[in-house]
């Protein structure tokens, strides 16, 4: 192509309206934007983070011991794995990343076992907190003998400016990790179900909770945190493998690219809004992304030196990615098959290539087979319900479960998505904060990938690498879109590649020797970046944590401020002291981590819209009474403006149905407190 250096004049004029667009609509905010930036500063300096001596004072310090413990013992593990398999690579560095995801692969396999075995117990877990602390020890004398006594690094300005600012991004989002959990999936699943791990002494299976036959690897961790009573901890273990993979990302890029660019990349990746949000959250999801970059980078390095050990970490780093969320199977398989093309079409030795495909999948299924092994003890199929979650679609089915519908067919039905809006997706969550279809519900993603990626066709070095990665995450995203919801976090494992291929755009097209181009890529970079923390800022003011921090607000009072459910949970663990209580959420939701009380909601396969069906084969209130009581049920905490919908709607209660439910609120409950849509009943047995 001629006049190449015009590219970049073209990529930044391409630039202009999706940054626009994502402008206008970003800063479409109720309050002025100086307030949303200044806030924070006032906030800091009001509560001062070094001034307040109070129960929250140990957070700090207590964070770092957490993420030293877990790091240094992953280390000693996973060194004592590379002797006992004799794993060589050259890079020194990238061999540490290894160690430390191999080791982390090890504590979750020991704490699965401690599981299965029902020894969540004080005595058990004691004693392995202890034993990690030992490996730790052990872990840092090796890491220091490891360490390469090679010269640092000479920084340039720019580069040490673009340290500095990394380390701003980490260290704000560092102050959200350490408030108590609000988000939504940590109070539905991950924590909610690691706490019942506990009070039953071990993995049991919960029937009415789905998620525990997925993929659950950090959330082994969190049985330590919550067994320590700190819930803070088990954020601090999911925001460990948000500094994990900036670093392996960081070294993922600085092997292929120079290290300004590849600096660069990591900023902007640490500080995108839904990879920022999703690591302060108690979730999985930014471990899965630690071990897909292990995994993207393992790949590449194995298609560049064609050394099998790679592929044997790759089989590694997969089993991990599979066994820590569901969405790890497809990206595994799509890695997979990349590393097949490019071998296929560069001639790579048939022979080593299907030895070293072998040592890949047996290492995968040892990484993998614990959690496997969990899933069949617990429902008797080890890959439930991921396979049938992909053939009959979504689990949001029709009343007698006929029926299963794609997200593709929901989105058409509950946000009245066409065709256009389904095609033009990638333009929407790249250029907007909000949408009806709840794209952006755990922060936006802005339009980096959108401005670059489109460039990457005029890329002519390792062009067949670079459009068949960049056909990995499109699979990925259309996958997603056709069958799961299309939630940003869920997208974050292709973000790395989306970096990978940017700097590759970038590489090539923006000259080092021309200054324009490089004054062009410098406010682009600018630009990015100012809308990303812009977003941190405006999250920064929703959450509050220096108000949390200075101990001015309680963690009571500020979990309530931030989630106003709680006032009824308050309420339930006070009131209900009964050991054989049972409580039923019917239309509240399924938010039950900070119910201390024994509690089931609906979900299939269990009892699947249990209330309607007890409805529909009921004659009068009794029998409602005598269904709930047959499963154990005690009390009932309703969502009175959901319910009313409910049983007002004729294509879920028919008039005689409505009326025996009715009479059975009439004349069955005792209502113990309303708080505002939310009320919280006891159920009369002693009716006639």
């Amino acid at each position: 192509m001629k006049n190449r250096k015009y590219i970049p004049v073209v990529i930044f004029l391409w630039a202009l309206l999706p940054l626009y667009l994502f402008a206008a609509n970003s800063f479409n905010k109720p309050v002025p934007v100086a307030d949303i930036f200044v806030r924070p500063i006032v906030d800091f300096f009001r509560y001062g983070m070094f001034s307040y001596f109070t129960g929250t004072a140990l957070l700090i310090p207590e964070a770092f011991i957490t993420l030293i413990v877990l790091n240094f013992a992953a280390y000693f593990l996973g060194c004592a794995f590379f002797r006992l398999t004799k794993i060589d690579i050259e890079s020194c560095t990238l061999k540490r990343l290894y160690k430390i995801a191999t080791g982390f692969g090890i504590i979750f396999i020991t704490l699965l076992i401690l599981g299965l075995a029902g020894l969540y117990t004080t005595i058990p877990l004691s004693i392995y907190i202890i034993l990690l602390i030992c490996a730790c020890a052990v872990g840092v004398v090796w890491y220091i003998r490891d360490f390469p006594r090679e010269d640092a690094p000479d920084f340039s300005a720019v580069q040490k400016l673009l340290v500095g600012l990394t380390l701003f991004v980490i260290f704000l989002d560092l102050i959200i990790v350490l408030t108590p959990p609000i988000a939504r999936d940590a109070l539905i699943h991950h924590l909610a179900k690691t706490k019942i791990y506990l009070k039953e002494g071990g993995l049991v299976p919960i029937e009415y909770m789905r998620y525990v036959y997925r993929s659950l690897n950090i959330e082994l961790l969190y049985t330590l945190a919550l067994f320590l009573k700190n819930d803070i901890l088990a954020k601090v273990m999911h925001f460990n493998f948000y500094l994990l993979s900036i670093i392996a990302l960081y070294y993922t890029l600085r092997v292929a690219f120079t290290r300004t660019l590849a600096l660069v990349s990591v900023l902007l990746f640490a500080s995108i809004p839904v990879v920022f949000n999703t690591a302060s959250f108690a979730y999985v999801d930014i471990g899965l992304v630690f071990f897909g970059i292990m995994l993207l980078n393992a790949a590449v390095r194995y298609i560049k030196t064609r050394e099998s050990a790679y592929l044997l970490l790759a089989g590694i780093m997969s089993g991990l990615c599979a066994s820590t969320k569901i969405n790890g199977y497809l990206f595994v398989l799509l890695i997979f098959l990349w590393i097949a093309t490019v071998a296929h079409f560069k001639k790579f030795d048939r022979g080593k290539f299907i030895a070293g495909i072998a040592l890949f999948f047996l290492f995968a299924f040892i990484f993998d087979a614990h959690f496997l092994l969990k899933n069949t003890l617990h429902s008797g199929d080890p890959f439930y319900p991921v396979i049938s979650s992909v053939i009959k679609g979504s689990d949001m089915a029709t009343e007698d479960g006929a029926t299963k519908l794609l997200r593709i067919e929901i989105r058409r039905a509950l946000y009245q998505h066409t065709m256009v809006d389904e095609l033009l997706m990638p333009w929407v969550i790249s250029t907007a904060v909000e949408s009806r279809a709840f794209y952006t519900v755990d922060g936006a993603l802005g339009p980096m990938f959108l401005i670059f990626l489109p460039f990457i066709f005029l890329v002519r070095k390792n062009r067949l690498e670079n459009l068949t990665l960049l056909a990995v995450a499109g699979a990925y995203l259309t996958v997603c879109w056709w069958f799961w919801a299309v939630r940003l976090r869920y997208l974050i494992i292709i973000f790395p590649i989306g970096l990978y291929l940017l700097c590759a755009v970038v590489e090539e097209l923006f000259d080092n020797r021309d200054k324009r181009g490089k004054w062009l890529f410098a406010a682009l970079v600018s630009a990015l970046l100012f809308l990303n923390l812009f977003h941190i800022s405006d999250y920064m003011n929703i959450v509050s944590p220096f108000e949390f921090l200075s101990g001015t607000t309680s963690r009571e009072d500020y979990i309530e401020k931030q989630y106003p459910q709680y006032k009824i949970f308050r309420f339930i663990n006070e009131e209900v002291t009964d050991e054989n209580a049972l409580i039923y959420f019917l239309d509240f939701g399924n938010f039950g981590y900070y119910c201390d009380a024994d509690y089931i909601y609906d979900m299939p396969p269990f009892l699947g819209r249990s209330f309607r069906q007890i409805a529909r084969g009921a004659k009068n209130a009794a029998d409602i009474s005598m269904g709930l009581k047959k499963r154990g049920i005690t009390h009932l905490l309703i969502n009175t403006e959901m319910f009313d919908m409910s049983i007002t709607d004729r294509d879920y209660y028919s008039e005689e149905e409505f009326r025996i439910t009715k009479e059975f609120i009439e004349s069955r409950l005792i209502m113990l407190k309303m708080i505002g849509k939310e009320a919280f009943f006891k159920i009369r047995y002693d009716v006639d």
